[in-house]
């Protein structure tokens, strides 16, 4: 029997599966007539390239524009009367089929969908009469459907992969009418029908399968799993309850139109459909530790960067905060916390807002006041929102081991979207029973930590503690390696030092300097300018005249040669340069054993403003104990007559404890 393809060269295939009629033809140009084309013989096609031009129309492209072309030619005819034909024949209201890439071929008389790769082009586009089986274009593979949105979705978003056309538009009406708008659907062609390379785009989201309750839907069930686990990919495998009867799919979960017992259009609220339940999967059928998988330097390159969750600081990664006990860290994180679960820039960086889980493991004590003088400032719908998106535990999980951190991402998945930021404070209380001295201890609760960030692509927030002697962290150098953002804050004289040692992809920015503010029984943030900040460094002798020996040199010099230039002892040279560089007025290189130091560029260097106020204080010419940080010491305690900032951080940290632990916890 003759084929309308007879004859026909491959590249013009996808033309003449589409309605496209030629009616001659040459060596390098064929000539014909499109379904969209308003005359005939204007449609003009390169049959060695498929490279076409509407002469009449005035367009032109490549074989995927054509069929962008067909796609929206067919959302055309898909008018009324054919929509509600494809509904009843799906067992479906009307507005579930209206889906963007659903349209209706009049010269083939089937309904047509079309698939999308990632970039959004459309590559294959199915056809399938009422009471026919999908076919794809001549030419052309066969895709999943929804690939598109699935590349749009970020990390952590709910994915379902379900089984053909019919399903994926069952599941899209009811998350729309459950209002989960955000969640993804992609449809395989059939049962088990998941190439290998198709795993890929699912990395890093919340996949569950919902295939067919028959013995083809759970075979492909498995085949699927086994596809992902290639890539990495771990995903929940869900079938329809027992007391259902086989042969019923997903569209039976949505009306009533199917004569099923129950239409389940109200049970999205828990995260994932009730009435389902896990399908248990052999013990080879489990996931394993992902293959090796490498990407061509090409594809690198075209990987979009990670954004930031808060603008130029935070990028969804691994943070940690280090700083002595009783030095502010956790109101400084609970601060960062507001301002992305209340939308607010974070003293004037843009944030990206959504849901923060905080864990309090050091216990709740008097946490809600200090909740209360971080909001205070805030407008009264931003006070809602904050209260409405920080979710709180005192309790204290054990992140080095494998079992907790799946505990997180299990309630974060219970979410309506997925958080933008997990706090865990401190890392000594999320470690009990772990030596965070130990490489391999320290590598466990590492594990643990990435396995948070890459399941629900958040930046996790660790806070730490110093050494005795505040100039380094505490336990394994691995944290530090691990870490994509690594902050050190200072506290002295209710001047706090936010200074930022380690930026894996992003230049350090300047220090940042804050003012605890009294507020009722706590304390709350107030950002200050950086030379108010100072004054606290400057009050005292030694440091100015270490810093006048740095700015006086003007290159690096060692500990011996600064010692001798300053006139100062060992140990007040170390202490003074500690604290220059944690004010961000000196630089620091070098190892234990050669170490050296500068007055810092941003500072000294560029602007040798803030090295004359020191050099002011040290000749005596003016005394810098009135500056605005003092000023609005002053003036807070006059309003607030017997609460001192550090009377409020001993109070908070001698009446905090753990709930579930029973520990007196130490510093914030």
């Amino acid at each position: 029997m003759k084929s309308k393809f007879d004859g026909i060269p491959e590249p013009l295939y996808q033309f003449v599966d589409h309605g496209v009629e030629f009616s001659s033809h040459s060596d390098d140009q064929w000539c014909g007539t499109a379904p969209f084309s308003e005359k005939d013989d204007h449609l003009y096609v390169d049959p060695a390239t498929g490279k076409w031009d509407e002469k009449q129309l005035g367009v032109s492209g490549n074989a995927w524009t054509f069929l962008e072309k067909m796609a929206h030619h067919y959302r055309e005819q898909f008018t009324p009367d054919k929509q509600k034909a494809l509904a009843d024949r799906f067992g479906l209201p009307v507005d579930a089929v209206l889906v963007d890439d659903v349209g209706y071929d009049p010269n083939t008389n089937a309904y047509t969908f079309a698939s999308r790769n990632e970039k959004g082009t459309v590559l294959d586009i199915r056809r399938r009469k009422l009471n026919g089986k999908p076919m794809s274009t001549k030419g052309c593979k066969v895709r999943l459907w929804g690939l598109d949105s699935l590349s749009r979705a970020k990390p952590g978003t709910r994915v379902y992969i379900v089984e053909g056309e019919s399903d994926r538009l069952a599941m899209l009406w009811l998350l729309k009418k459950n209002g989960r708008l955000k969640d993804v659907v992609v449809s395989c062609p059939g049962a088990g029908v998941f190439k290998d390379d198709w795993a890929k785009p699912f990395v890093g989201m919340d996949v569950a399968t919902l295939f067919d309750k028959d013995d083809a839907g759970q075979s492909g069930t498995k085949q699927v799993h086994a596809k992902l686990r290639t890539a990495g990919v771990t995903a929940k495998a869900w079938c329809h309850d027992d007391d259902w009867p086989d042969g019923l799919d997903l569209r039976d979960f949505t009306t009533h139109a199917r004569k099923t017992k129950i239409p389940l259009t109200e049970c999205l609220n828990s995260g994932i459909i009730k009435r389902l339940h896990p399908l248990e999967l052999e013990d080879d059928e489990r996931p394993t530790r992902p293959r090796l998988v490498f990407l061509t330097a090409d594809q690198v390159m075209n990987t979009e960067p990670p954004g930031y969750i808060v603008d130029g600081v935070m990028p969804p990664g691994v943070i940690v905060l280090v700083a002595p006990p009783a030095n502010a860290k956790s109101f400084l994180a609970l601060d960062l916390a507001i301002s992305i679960a209340s939308d607010t820039p974070w003293h004037g960086r843009e944030v990206e807002a959504g849901y923060v889980m905080l864990v309090n493991a050091e216990g709740f004590g008097t946490f809600g006041q200090r909740i209360d003088a971080a909001i205070s400032a805030l407008p009264p719908e931003k006070q809602r929102l904050a209260l409405s998106r920080l979710l709180i535990t005192g309790d204290a999980p054990a992140i080095h081991r494998q079992d907790d951190p799946s505990l997180i991402i299990e309630r974060a998945r219970a979410l309506d979207e997925p958080p933008k930021l997990v706090v865990l404070d401190t890392l000594a209380r999320c470690m009990p029973g772990g030596d965070e001295n130990a490489a391999q201890d320290m590598g466990s609760f590492i594990a643990g930590v990435d396995k948070i960030r890459d399941a629900l692509g958040c930046a996790v927030l660790i806070l730490h503690h110093t050494i005795k002697d505040g100039t380094t962290e505490r336990g394994s150098s691995a944290l530090r390696g691990a870490c994509d953002v690594m902050l050190f804050c200072k506290l002295r004289d209710n001047a706090l030092t936010v200074t930022f040692d380690k930026c894996r992809d992003f230049a350090p920015p300047d220090p940042m300097h804050f003012a605890l503010q009294p507020h009722k029984e706590s304390v709350r943030l107030v950002a200050v300018d950086p030379s108010a900040a100072i004054a606290a460094i400057s009050d005292k002798l030694k440091p100015g005249m270490v810093l006048r020996a740095l700015k006086e040199d003007g290159d690096w010099m060692s500990l011996s040669k600064i010692k001798t230039k300053a006139r100062v002892g060992d140990s007040t040279a170390r202490r003074a340069l500690r604290d220059l560089v944690r004010a961000g007025l000196a630089e620091r290189k070098g190892n234990k054993h050669d170490a050296a130091w500068r007055v810092a560029d941003s500072n000294g260097r560029g602007k040798g403003q803030t090295v004359k106020a020191v050099d002011r204080k040290i000749e005596g010419k003016r005394s810098l104990r009135s500056t605005g940080l003092d000023r609005l010491k002053s003036r807070e305690s006059a309003e607030k007559p017997g609460v001192s900032v550090k009377r409020s951080l001993r109070s908070s940290s001698a009446q905090r404890t753990g709930p579930s632990n029973g520990h007196t916890p130490g510093g914030p």
